[in-house]
């Protein structure tokens, strides 16, 4: 059995600080709480920047990944896509009239 990194070590080493770096480590999430590698518990309060706005581990959002995922993972946007196509249905009836064109990123860079 493969025992998991270090992830201070492993992150200190290769990964960009682009940020002060807490000296915890986040293994899990339920709604809006975090939860260390001790089992410490935090109050999320970057939410993943907008990506866990209902919270982390909510179920519904578990099952329809979960559903998604046993059919396609990811489908480039040079080919069409019923799940893609319904997502823009539905979005688009909640958009002002004036915005009657989406393009879906991964990033802001990507938008940009």
């Amino acid at each position: 059995m493969m025992l998991p990194p270090d992830a201070r070590a492993v992150e200190d080493a290769h990964y960009a600080r682009y940020y002060a770096r807490k000296p915890v480590t986040i293994v899990r999430g339920s709604g809006a709480l975090l939860y260390d590698d001790k089992d410490k518990e935090y109050v999320d309060c970057t939410g993943a920047y907008g990506a866990c706005i209902v919270g982390h581990a909510h179920p519904k959002v578990v099952q329809a990944i979960s559903d998604q995922a046993k059919k396609l993972i990811a489908c480039h946007g040079s080919t069409y896509n019923d799940a893609r196509a319904l997502f823009i249905s539905k979005l688009s009836t909640i958009l002002p009239n004036e915005l009657n064109r989406l393009f879906l990123t991964n990033s802001g860079a990507e938008a940009i």
